[in-house]
């Protein structure tokens, strides 16, 4: 196979997948997060070009594989309802890091909204699972996710 073959079929996967509207909703609920991480990275001075490449492979890709995956298995399987729940997932994931965000940026977020969004980090998780770990919790870093 040469490589215009290789490429050409890479295209066209990639054509395949975009076509997803679930995919492109998870690419802009990522690019708004990214947004918001290079602005707290900036502020706080913890802003790196290495975390901004590492971006795609850390947060884009892993949730555009899992829900194509997902979406084909379900529909594949007849359970249509499989794609809908994993994006769902996906989308709660995404908008809870940048709800977060936004209030490490000085957004004045509402405590209700807040106690939904936390990440396993606080102090309810302090509480309930630390006294079970061997492992130390470390924080979280204000850098791109």
């Amino acid at each position: 196979m040469s490589n215009a073959n290789v490429i050409d079929t890479l295209k066209a996967i990639l054509l395949i997948v975009w076509a997803f509207d679930g995919v492109k909703f998870i690419t802009l609920g990522v690019i708004l997060n990214l947004a918001l991480a290079v602005a707290l990275a900036l502020r706080t001075g913890t802003f790196s070009f290495q975390a901004l490449a590492d971006f795609l492979f850390k947060q884009l890709l892993p949730y555009v594989v899992v829900y194509v995956f997902f979406k084909l298995f379900g529909e594949g399987a007849g359970f249509e309802w499989v794609g809908v729940a994993v994006f769902a997932l996906i989308q709660v994931q995404i908008v809870s890091a940048i709800v977060e965000k936004l209030a490490d940026l000085g957004v004045p977020i509402p405590d209700q909204v807040m106690r939904l969004v936390r990440r396993p980090n606080t102090v309810l998780y302090a509480q309930v699972a630390a006294p079970y770990s061997t492992v130390p919790t470390p924080p979280r870093p204000a850098v791109i996710e």
